[in-house]
């Protein structure tokens, strides 16, 4: 569905006035006739955070050989309470593992600032997580009766738009400079 059909099925379904229908149609017409440059990313970004992923595996291995340890010993003595709390770290850990090793197929998100060097502050700050979209999908299905219908249907249409265009071949990238000030945020 394009963006025009979209506009006139909102329009169809009465969330939208007339007016408001023209006014967002005339927009997406000139939006069409000037398209906006996207900032190309730099070759090496994607490489740059790669080991980032692996970084739950540093806790999350040994997290995992803990907790089956501790489920075996506590099974095989029968300390039943202990086998229960065991799982805890077992199940941690399995996550922990899961994260680190999928990590070529989650959305992650980037975000690399560097103030100006006259600040005095820290030289750099960088930081990457998960962004959890299928989790997302789920709590919005979940609680799907809770939330207003308007609001609802703009919660699907911008999780749909990301899980079906944000690839590690196709990313967000968002570049903001300010003089000495340099603001990169990577979403793929």
């Amino acid at each position: 569905m394009t963006e025009e059909e979209r506009v006139l099925h909102i329009l169809a379904e009465g969330k939208i006035t007339a007016e408001e229908a023209d006014q967002l149609l005339a927009a997406l017409a000139r939006d069409a006739e000037t398209p906006l440059a996207a900032p190309e990313p730099p070759a090496d970004l994607r490489r740059r955070f790669r080991w980032w992923g692996y970084l739950p595996l540093l806790p999350g291995l040994p997290l995992l050989v803990v907790g089956v340890l501790w489920l075996q010993s506590t099974f095989t003595s029968g300390r039943y309470l202990l086998f229960a709390l065991a799982w805890l770290p077992f199940a941690l850990g399995l996550w922990l593992t899961w994260v680190g090793l999928n990590n070529q197929r989650l959305t992650w998100v980037f975000v690399d600032v560097r103030p100006e060097a006259e600040s005095g502050g820290p030289r750099r700050i960088l930081f990457g997580f998960p962004l959890p979209l299928r989790l997302l999908g789920w709590g919005l299905r979940r609680f799907n009766a809770r939330i207003p219908a308007h609001r609802r249907d703009a919660g699907q249409e911008i999780l749909r738009a990301l899980q079906t265009t944000l690839t590690h071949q196709n990313p967000l990238l968002v570049q903001v400079d300010d003089g000495g000030a340099r603001v990169h945020v990577y979403i793929g």
